[in-house]
């Protein structure tokens, strides 16, 4: 991929802005409509939560004392304030909507989409098995927990399915249909099978390590080793803490990105054992962001595009009822004499109190920061889930435009209040009031879209996007010609494919000039790889764009379309083709499997 990296500043190619071609017109409703989340203020400006503060829009679960949603509310029984300043309610809404928006039909063939196709019976959640942060026997208790759920699970409520190791990964994707979420989770091969995490220390390692300095320090004249080897067993941890926190803030980043596209409010309900600290603002604090340490970009910029996104987390303690480590059955005091069995058994039970305690405070911290619940000490877990998918299918949609001029690099916080019932309100209690500006790589040659195309990584949704697979003839009347490729190992012609991609226009951010006309430049990339995730061809283009005000609003109306051909190597099993505003930092990427490209017809 160093080659790829390298053609970014070489290649660059101007393309005219084009009209929806006639067989993709099918599209025209779903780019036309926008998600409620970019529909507010005029047309580019992107007017969302945390790209600036014209709209806010704040979803509310209000649930009574028997935890069952409320439903029937109006906009009168609600007061909003922000930061201590009451707000005007600009919009509102009930979900579930009485008159739902129709799916999509069904494509035509070679035609593919990043457009989600959730299903209107329920608001969609992702289901977030975490390995990277949870004991492998905790791993085993959230499947077991998972099919006792999904046994019981009615069709209708879209769910997917993701695990979180080393990275994030696709498991399956969105279906309403719970005997396909069974499969998934009960095969092994899948990806859904507990997997052992090499960054996250056990309650038998901190027991072990606290026990070893424990033991040195007692010995006369061995203070400044126990302390040199508690030094460093912390420096160890921390490093590990560290890793496992960057991890987990690109997978719900990459998440966002994922469920961009959906309107309304989506759910991940995150299974874990050991939850990272500080991976979101504490709102108990007058300065949230004081406490982010040393990921306050990375911090922001996920609370950013979750907020954009409408997502609420749930988490879920992944060990249930909770029981000290010394009592696991792999648990060895190794102490000598009655005083020092107890001063480890003492040990074990304040080291077990204190990661309980911060585990469930990050928990809280995650769920408030976002608008969804924390569940833990308990062994309900389906129970959870069920009370998650009550939240997502009833919930109210509210929007203001704040009237405070703070500066808006400080945390705004929203507070909700209901008049005239007694009743539980969950919503995401701030924001910040600008989005942080893309971030640029450390190195200049690293494409900012490469993260995007990835094989596992599942597609942006943040650009609306869709591809018209054009393949080769299945009997060529000649040799294969040679077909444009930034690949420059590959010699030999091979069958080209052409890719017609169409942007919805309210996914960018253009520019304007004095003479009225709008302009961007945006990246695109076409690449394939093989089923082991080995990228076999590429190619990488600049699309310079500008558009006089009448094709402006041709392209508002219909989209902006251009095409690129790119070789097909043998052995090729996935095109992936990917869009990247600079002025955004937002992609929209689709996998397409070459296995579902149809030969044109003779």
């Amino acid at each position: 991929m160093n080659n790829l990296r390298r053609t970014l500043a070489l290649r660059s190619a101007t393309f005219q802005a084009g009209l929806l071609p006639a067989s993709l017109l099918l599209l025209e409703s779903a780019f036309i409509t926008p998600p409620r989340a970019l529909a507010q203020g005029p047309p580019n400006d992107a007017a969302t939560l945390t790209m600036n503060a014209r709209t806010v829009i704040v979803d509310v679960v209000v649930t009574g004392k028997d935890g069952k949603p409320v439903q029937g509310l109006r906009q009168q029984d609600f007061a909003v304030s922000e930061d201590g300043h009451p707000q005007q309610i600009t919009t509102f809404e009930e979900h579930p909507s009485p008159h739902p928006p129709p799916p999509l039909g069904p494509l035509p063939p070679n035609i593919f989409t990043n457009i989600p196709r959730a299903s209107p019976a329920g608001s969609p959640i992702v289901l977030l098995l975490d390995s990277l942060n949870t004991p492998i026997a905790d791993q085993a208790l959230v499947r077991q927990q998972m099919l006792s759920y999904l046994r019981h699970l009615q069709p209708g409520i879209p769910m997917a399915i993701f695990t979180l190791g080393s990275q994030l990964r696709y498991i399956q994707g969105f279906t309403d249909d719970p005997a396909v979420l069974r499969a998934v989770v009960q095969n092994i091969h899948s990806g859904a099978a507990p997997r052992t995490s090499n960054l996250l220390q056990s309650k038998t390692e901190a027991t072990a390590n606290a026990t070893s300095v424990a033991q040195i320090g007692s010995t006369p004249g061995m203070g400044a080793m126990a302390a040199a080897l508690q030094q460093f067993q912390g420096e160890q941890t921390s490093s590990q803490d560290s890793t496992r926190i960057l991890i987990t803030l690109d997978a719900l980043q990459q998440l966002a990105h994922y469920l961009a596209g959906i309107p309304g409010r989506k759910s991940i309900i995150w299974f874990s054992g050991a939850f990272p600290s500080y991976i979101f603002p504490d709102q108990s604090l007058s300065n949230p962001s004081a406490i982010e340490r040393g990921f306050a970009d990375q911090i922001r910029s996920a609370d950013a595009s979750l907020a954009t996104s409408e997502v609420a987390i749930y988490p879920i303690a992944a060990e249930g009822l909770l029981n000290n480590s010394l009592y696991d059955v792999d648990t060895q005091l190794t102490g000598q004499d009655a005083a020092t069995i107890q001063q480890q058994s003492n040990t074990s039970l304040q080291n077990d109190a204190l990661r309980r305690n911060a585990d469930h405070t990050t928990m809280d911290q995650i769920a408030k920061a976002t608008g969804g619940r924390a569940f833990y000490n308990n062994n309900g877990i389906a129970k959870a889930i069920a009370r998650v998918a009550q939240h997502a299918a009833n919930y109210y949609t509210l929007s203001y435009t704040p009237t405070s001029s703070r500066s808006p690099d400080r945390f705004r916080k929203i507070k909700v209040l209901l008049k005239s019932e007694h009743a539980s309100l969950t919503y995401r209690d701030g924001y910040f009031a600008t989005n942080p500006a893309p971030t640029k790589a450390a190195n200049p040659n690293v494409d900012p879209l490469l993260p995007f195309m990835k094989p596992d990584v599942p597609d942006s949704t943040e650009i609306p996007l869709a591809l018209l697979v054009q393949p080769p003839p299945s009997k060529p009347i000649s040799a294969p010609s040679t077909c444009p490729s930034d690949n420059h190992d590959l010699s030999s012609p091979l069958p080209c494919y052409t890719a017609v991609f169409v942007i919805a226009a309210r996914g960018l951010q253009f520019s304007t000039t004095p003479n009225g006309s709008r302009q961007d430049t945006i990246e695109v990339t076409l690449l394939v790889y093989n089923d082991s995730g080995k990228i076999l061809n590429w190619i990488v283009r600049h699309v310079n764009l500008d558009m006089d005000p009448a094709r402006f609003a041709q392209v508002q109306s219909n989209g902006i379309h251009f095409s690129l051909t790119l070789g097909v190597p043998p052995g090729s099993t996935t095109l992936r083709g990917g869009v990247y505003d600079p002025a955004t930092g937002l992609a929209g990427t689709l996998a397409v499997p070459l296995a579902s490209v149809t030969p044109p017809q003779p």
